[in-house]
């Protein structure tokens, strides 16, 4: 039996509909592309990436290997 928190919850669901990159964790700044997650309720910027795909890739490292993403 599993016990997830909400946090935990939360962070499986979709990306927002203001997200104009279709990818979650990753935000346009200027004509580059940034990667970020919250953990422990605080953002952690995981790098900037000349493309979306780039920083969520980047993003979907980061979260496998963290287990206390939130």
């Amino acid at each position: 039996y599993w016990r997830i928190s909400p946090s935990q919850n939360q962070s499986n669901g979709r990306t927002d509909a203001v997200n104009s990159t279709g990818f979650k964790g990753v935000a346009k700044h200027f004509n580059r592309f940034y990667a970020y997650i919250r953990v422990n309720k605080k953002t952690k910027n995981l790098g900037y990436f000349d493309t979306a795909e780039e920083a969520h890739i980047e993003y979907l490292r980061f979260k496998g290997e963290s287990n206390e993403c939130h």
